[in-house]
């Protein structure tokens, strides 16, 4: 659903070159990505979705249900096969910044409502310092507002080292084995709602970003608003949230989502991979 996709899809398109869409289907209601995304699904001719909600959905946009597979998600796939850091070893690649309990915040820009970016970013900053939890701040993507908001996390970061780690990328493993050591997720990423859940560990979703993906229950939703945050950890950190973790399902599934994709794609034709797709016309009932 990144638009950096958009024009790599574009250009198979032109030379009649098949694309297969991974996750489509799927909302963000406050982000560029959910344009990016519906688009990305009308250049395909095939796609891997992680629900059956998003089949859908990705079926109510004209594409044939036989061109549609739920795979569940690839997201969760990687997580559970990536190798997970020692905390040791973790905080050594941090210079051993790093101290217990601590949060991993990821926090992008809200690019539909520019307005609420700045305000709940501090917020989030703000209450997390608060409760006396060391924060691992990851970087922010590249989209647009990205600058400003950089600016106002190296400058927490500047005047509160001993609480903040703020790394530009941890890559991918180091990301994972973050998650895996820290007590709960904070922030408007989408790793918040799909991978977090399958650890399992708590999120705390803050804003309009993610508005409109599905929600397992170890996630908390709360405004961009420091009194509410502060709430959602409170909630966290007590040990009735923790217990219902053990029984929750999480909402983009388990592993098997690559084994399935390549299954799939071995099985069709060279006439199936380039012949041209037709719109589907569904009787929609409210």
């Amino acid at each position: 659903d990144r638009y950096e996709i958009l024009s790599v899809a574009h250009a198979a398109l032109m030379v009649n070159c098949p694309v297969a869409h991974i996750q489509g289907g799927e909302l963000t209601l406050a982000t560029i990505d959910e344009s990016v995304r519906h688009a990305l699904t009308k250049i395909s001719r095939f796609h891997f979705v992680a629900g059956e909600s998003f089949a859908k959905r990705v079926q109510q946009m004209g594409e044939s249900k036989d061109r549609v597979f739920n795979v569940g998600s690839l997201g969760v796939d990687n997580l559970l096969s990536c190798p997970i850091m020692s905390f040791e070893h973790l905080n050594n690649t941090l210079h051993g910044s790093l101290k217990h309990p601590f949060a991993v915040g990821t926090f992008h820009p809200v690019t539909l409502i520019p307005d609420q970016t700045i305000p709940a970013a501090r917020a989030m900053l703000e209450s997390v310092l608060d409760h006396n939890i060391h924060l691992l701040l990851t970087g922010v993507n590249s989209d647009p507002g990205r600058e400003i908001l950089a600016d106002v996390f190296n400058d927490y970061a500047t005047r509160f080292p001993k609480q903040i780690t703020y790394v530009d990328s941890l890559g991918h493993v180091r990301y994972i084995s973050a998650m895996n050591h820290c007590c709960f997720l904070i922030g408007n990423s989408s790793s918040g709602l799909i991978e977090a859940p399958a650890i399992p560990i708590p999120t705390i979703n803050i804003g309009d970003r993610q508005r409109g993906r599905p929600r397992s229950p170890s996630v908390i939703d709360c405004s961009p608003e420091k009194d509410e945050i502060e709430s959602a950890i409170k909630r966290i950190l007590s040990s009735n949230f923790t217990d219902t973790l053990k029984s929750s399902d999480a909402a983009y599934g388990g592993k098997g989502a690559k084994d399935k994709i390549v299954d799939i794609l071995k099985k069709i034709s060279e006439d199936g991979l380039c012949s041209p797709k037709q719109f589907e016309d569904y009787l929609i009932c409210k």
